[in-house]
């Protein structure tokens, strides 16, 4: 989870390599709006850009992000696809999958209005539509 060039995680992709595997590193995390400590399974999109969420950074109060990796020519690029805000969940862990209508769905650990320190605990159930 700390594998990156700022320790706040990576994501990787493995080729096989007789006898071993080949490492290449899509993306290593930075911290703050571009998120960190990336948590769960990637899915791929019908547009081959990749998704998953990181359970911190992302957003105004470091809440947590769903986070997009496109693909043009190998080279891959990351962006934000939603930072948490506090009100709508934070700490993003677990899986998550989509729908045949193209949703994403997943699990924050917590929720609450983080950023004004009022916590239920209890999380949320979440629905992303790209």
């Amino acid at each position: 989870m700390n594998g990156g060039t700022y320790w706040f995680g990576v994501v990787y992709k493995l080729t096989p390599s007789k006898p071993t595997w080949t490492e290449t590193v899509l993306h290593s995390f930075a911290g703050g709006a571009d998120g960190k400590y990336p948590y769960s399974n990637l899915l791929f999109d019908s547009q081959g850009n990749l998704y998953g969420t990181a359970s911190e950074g992302g957003g105004s109060c470091d809440c947590g992000a769903i986070f997009k990796l496109t693909n043009s020519g190998g080279t891959w690029t990351e962006s934000i696809a939603h930072g948490f805000d506090g009100t709508d969940g934070f700490v993003p862990y677990g899986e998550v999958i989509w729908d045949a209508a193209g949703n994403l769905y997943g699990t924050t650990s917590a929720s609450g209005d983080f950023c004004n320190g009022h916590l239920s605990g209890c999380g949320n159930i979440y629905e992303f539509t790209p």
